[in-house]
């Protein structure tokens, strides 16, 4: 068996690529770093009226309770409203398919200047 003996040029190539590496890391720990605090403050403005609004919905004059949710299985008004609201939806998703899927593909097929100006008219009503 014979020794391999490592090249002067495959060292300084291993040495380089340590070197990008670590940079790598010291890279992915600085946007952690400045994702984290964004990530907490969005946590806390969403999760914190969620959870207030769970700890209402099960807590009562006497203690824990499910009423709430018992008013929304018994009474006839509140099937009625997300029975309206399922239909409703369905519908918009259904009409954004037919209509939105076959756009974007014309669009799609297009020069670029025509579908920039397709584009901007779809984006216009957003703007309102």
């Amino acid at each position: 068996m014979t020794a391999v003996t490592t090249l002067p040029a495959t060292r300084a190539r291993k040495e380089q690529l340590r070197a990008i590496e670590h940079d790598a890391r010291r890279e992915q720990a600085r946007v952690l770093g400045l994702i984290v605090p964004a990530l907490v403050l969005l946590a806390a403005l969403l999760l914190t009226p969620l959870g207030w609004l769970l700890w209402q919905s099960v807590i009562g004059s006497e203690g824990l309770t499910t009423v709430h949710y018992q008013r929304i299985i018994d009474d006839v008004g509140y099937h009625n409203s997300f029975w309206l609201t399922f239909k409703i939806s369905g519908l918009v998703t259904i009409l954004a398919i037919l209509i939105g899927y076959p756009l974007s593909y014309m669009l799609s097929r297009l020069k670029p200047i025509w579908a920039g100006i397709g584009i901007g008219l779809v984006i216009i009503p957003f703007w309102t």
